[in-house]
């Protein structure tokens, strides 16, 4: 079992609220070059695997292009050698919503990345995201 240090421990709260910063920016080229390693893999949920940049890009323009504001809240995170368990609340407004009502959710994200690695292997997402679907599909 390896020693976490301190400052490594520091640094990766940094790296986790640099990286949800950016996730909120809607930027999301920016966030995916930034954060991602060019093979990682992101698991949402129970449906497929998403690896690679391009086709991160493309879930992820694709999903964002839904939303005219998103918000991470960080609740809680526990960091181990080799991942972070993050708690998160997570607001969203659909794009098309003409009451532009936000829509929280809390769920559990799981970022697979060594310590000192500037970018992640893999990113798991485990949210309920119904009420935010039905409401973006309410108003297509």
């Amino acid at each position: 079992m390896s020693i976490i240090t301190r400052e490594q421990i520091e640094n990766t709260r940094y790296w986790i609220e640099a990286f949800y910063e950016a996730c909120d920016s809607l930027e999301v080229r920016d966030w995916i070059n930034e954060f991602f390693q060019l093979d990682a893999i992101v698991h949402l949920n129970n449906l497929s695997i998403i690896q690679g940049h391009s086709q991160l890009i493309h879930h992820y323009e694709e999903y964002y292009s839904l939303l005219s504001f998103v918000e991470h809240r960080i609740k809680g995170v526990d960091i181990s050698s080799d991942r972070c368990y993050v708690h998160v609340e997570v607001t969203s407004i659909a794009k098309n919503d003409p009451e532009q009502i936000p829509v929280t959710r809390k769920g559990l994200m799981i970022i697979e990345k060594k310590l000192d690695d500037e970018k992640l292997n893999s990113f798991h997402v485990y949210i309920d995201s119904t009420r935010l679907i039905d409401r973006i599909q309410m108003h297509m």
